[in-house]
């Protein structure tokens, strides 16, 4: 939705997110998937600090931190359409995925939840 909306949209620069929401579906449809990414990178990193899953509490938390600065950088691109906030948008969604990514290739695609007394 990011790449359709910086291709084939524009922002009055100056503008503010709430009239652009009205205008663009895509740009709702954007920010919706954006809240729902930062929901479930926040529910990760309570079920990995719970069960003190390190690997899951570092990489969620870096993905937390992306997903924030694409956020925070999101609303600067609205306002300003601002290349380089767009660059960092994209780069930290790059981040955030990487993250992820890595995450479960060394977790085997789990979020490895373990009993220790059954050990």
């Amino acid at each position: 939705a990011g790449m359709w909306l910086n291709i084939y949209t524009s922002t009055e620069a100056g503008g503010a997110v709430a009239p652009e929401l009205k205008s663009s579906p895509i740009l709702t449809i954007h920010i919706i998937i954006s809240i729902l990414l930062m929901a479930n990178t926040c529910w990760i990193f309570v079920i990995a600090a719970k069960y003190k899953i390190k690997s899951w509490s570092i990489l969620s938390a870096i993905s937390l931190a992306a997903i924030l600065l694409a956020a925070a950088e999101g609303e600067v691109f609205v306002k300003t359409e601002d290349n380089l906030a767009s660059f960092i948008m994209a780069l930290c969604f790059a981040i955030a995925f990487c993250a992820y990514v890595y995450g479960m290739i060394i977790n085997r695609f789990r979020l490895v939840i373990t009993n220790e007394e059954d050990e």
